[in-house]
């Protein structure tokens, strides 16, 4: 590991591994997304969503109570993130998982589309309760239980586009500027 990343990972322990605690739920929101993945988009993809983890972390925190504006705590996130998920990228493509799921997806299409309208439809009666709850650690799991057994998804596409749906909706709400300053 590079020494600074080291000088991070030591000084910033809890930071790291926040970063890599979002890494790993990231990896669930993505089994969602129509996307091939490949060993090259691997890095691309990691860079783009670290800037997503630290703004999670940013907004978490502030609601909590914390600010924590240090580039340095920053960057620990950033890569506790990056880092831990191109690891579970390179595992997820080599272990076959990664093909199986856009297999599945394109095989139940129509369930994948009506998880993602699902999660549009219960996103927009109520974003704050949907993101509060993943800000405050309860997780995208939890969420399929918050829509009611009225919308049961039938299998793994339909929960899977619901899923990866409501991760860009929470993310989409976040960059821009949930919640608003003091």
């Amino acid at each position: 590991m590079d020494p600074e990343m080291e000088r991070l990972r030591s000084a910033y322990p809890e930071p790291w591994r926040l970063g890599e605690l979002h890494a790993e739920d990231q990896m669930e929101w993505l089994r969602g997304e129509r996307r091939i993945w490949t060993p090259d988009s691997i890095n691309e993809y990691a860079t783009h969503t670290a800037n997503q983890a630290v703004q999670i972390f940013k907004v978490a925190s502030f609601k909590k109570g914390y600010v924590y504006d240090d580039p340095d705590v920053k960057s620990a996130v950033a890569w506790g993130f990056a880092l831990h998920l191109i690891a579970l990228l390179k595992g997820y493509i080599t272990s076959g998982e990664a093909t199986a799921d856009q297999i599945a997806i394109a095989e139940h299409l129509s369930e994948w589309e009506r998880g993602r309208k699902l999660a549009e439809e219960s996103f927009k009666s109520d974003p704050e309760r949907w993101t509060d709850a993943e800000l405050t650690g309860e997780g995208m799991a939890l969420h399929l239980d918050m829509v009611g057994p009225q919308f049961e998804l039938r299998g793994i596409a339909g929960e899977r586009g619901f899923i990866a749906r409501m991760a860009e909706l929470i993310l989409e709400r976040i960059s821009a500027g949930w919640p608003p300053p003091p």
